[in-house]
């Protein structure tokens, strides 16, 4: 028999299933997630949208294993985020994310260059490799030519360019 014509589903890079997040305050508990679950390909774009106060925040902090569900399982190239020891956890932060904050973060002191090179800080990657590293990351956002500049001497714009080219590095 010859197999089925039929396209196979993409495999999911990045699984959420039945995540909750409860935040225990002074007050009546919030429970910012209620059961999400949420499935995303390889090279599959999401968008996240909702209203102030709906979550978005706190689903992203979970994804990003910055914040633990209170139930739930975060799985990303078929690795239990939340199972991980403390020091694989910070490793797997560094190997799969990159993260862009709506306050950029960049170090005022640093040239662009150098904020960029900043995750790869604690890998095994030589010097002359991180440089050329952070020079293909920002010839990536269209900024080769303001690697030398510090965030100061730089555009709004070209600041947040700064901070995805960081993102993306690894």
């Amino acid at each position: 028999r010859r197999a089925s014509a039929l396209p196979s589903k993409p495999m999911a890079l990045v699984e959420l299933r039945d995540i909750r997040k409860t935040y225990n305050g002074t007050a009546t508990p919030v429970e910012a997630l209620h059961g999400i679950d949420l499935s995303i390909a390889e090279r599959e774009f999401v968008a996240l949208m909702g209203p102030s106060g709906s979550g978005k925040s706190t689903l992203l902090a979970v994804l990003g294993a910055m914040n633990p569900p209170s139930a739930g399982r975060v799985v990303v190239d078929d690795i239990d985020v939340y199972r991980l020891p403390g020091e694989r956890l910070a490793d797997f932060r560094r190997e799969y994310l990159g993260f862009v904050f709506q306050q950029l973060y960049l170090i005022p002191y640093l040239t662009a260059s150098e904020n960029v090179m900043l995750p790869l800080a604690a890998s095994a990657i030589s010097n002359a490799r991180q440089r050329g590293m952070a020079a293909e990351a920002l010839e990536r956002v269209g900024l080769a030519d303001k690697a030398v500049r510090l965030p100061r001497d730089l555009s709004g714009g070209e600041q947040q360019r700064v901070a995805i080219a960081r993102a993306l590095v690894n």
